[in-house]
């Protein structure tokens, strides 16, 4: 592009935009769970977050980035939510 910015699109991300206003947000978390897997959430988490950071906006410090290798199976789900609560923010 032109001034040096590049577009990247995720699905997630994308989702959540265009429902965020019309579906209730438990609604929206539980059809988030249901069909994204934990990777998937994850890399909505890590470009949002670094979107942020690009456009020098202030965010909690309290926001951590991890990653699914280390976490055990019966964790992934508490990921998923958490992810997710975070981009619904």
């Amino acid at each position: 592009m032109a001034d040096g910015l590049s577009i990247v699109l995720n699905e997630v991300l994308c989702f959540i935009r265009c429902k965020y206003a019309t579906v209730p947000a438990k609604q929206l978390k539980s059809c988030l769970v249901d069909f994204y897997d934990a990777d998937g959430i994850s890399t909505a988490k890590v470009r949002l977050l670094n979107d942020i950071e690009f456009a020098k906006i202030s965010v909690s410090r309290s926001v951590k980035i991890q990653h699914g290798e280390f976490l055990m199976a019966n964790l992934l789900a508490v990921k998923k939510r958490h992810s997710i609560a975070l981009l619904l923010a």
